[in-house]
């Protein structure tokens, strides 16, 4: 399903904020707010659509690959 680049930054900066305010707070927020922050960057006209679950796909790929580039 295609949703708006600006949709899916708020949903998951929503996401973000209710896990603060229940005190689930760890890797799970970090990485939701840094792919929000990654779709800012990819996305700077945040009215166009894309399939946020492929997204973040792509993100998880890349954020894995870094991780492990970072660690040799």
């Amino acid at each position: 399903m295609k949703l708006k680049v600006s949709m899916v930054i708020m949903s998951h900066l929503s996401d973000m904020q209710e896990m603060v305010h229940i005190n689930r707070m760890g890797d799970e927020i970090n990485r939701g707010i840094n792919f929000a922050k990654w779709l800012l960057l990819k996305y700077p006209h945040t009215e166009k659509e894309i399939d946020a679950d492929e997204e973040y796909r792509i993100f998880m790929k890349e954020e894995t690959l870094k991780f492990k580039f970072q660690r040799q």
